[in-house]
């Protein structure tokens, strides 16, 4: 689970970030992105994990809203295929760690302004 109280405080600071998308501008996103910033092996171990997070996040999003008996938005599938296609650029073509991170974290922000998802974690 994500938002378990054990997660490592990289994965919660991760996971408070998405849950606010909505309410987060451009610049605190890119703010947020800084940090992915740095030497490329660190900062891409770093950008798989916010990857692998915002994935996971995702899917618990789309989760959330099949079982309120709704059918999830393409725009919520496309976004899964997004992270893929960032992780691969990650791996593949020597991508810059803070700017994958960036286009993540821009991407799913506009998933969330479409209403898309929820940011159902939100309490």
């Amino acid at each position: 689970d994500l938002r378990a109280s054990d997660a490592p405080e990289s994965v919660m600071q991760i996971v408070d970030t998405l849950d606010h998308l909505g309410s987060r501008s451009v610049g605190a996103l890119l703010d947020f992105a800084e940090q992915y910033r740095g030497g490329r092996a660190v900062a891409a171990e770093s950008v798989t994990e916010l990857i692998d997070v915002s994935a996971q996040w995702l899917c618990e999003e789309v989760k959330t809203i099949v079982a309120r008996g709704e059918r999830p938005a393409v725009q919520a599938l496309a976004a899964h295929h997004s992270l893929q296609q960032l992780r691969r650029d990650l791996i593949s073509r020597n991508a810059n760690p803070q700017m994958v991170a960036e286009r993540l974290l821009l991407g799913l922000r506009d998933v969330v302004a479409s209403g898309a998802v929820r940011a159902t974690g939100v309490t």
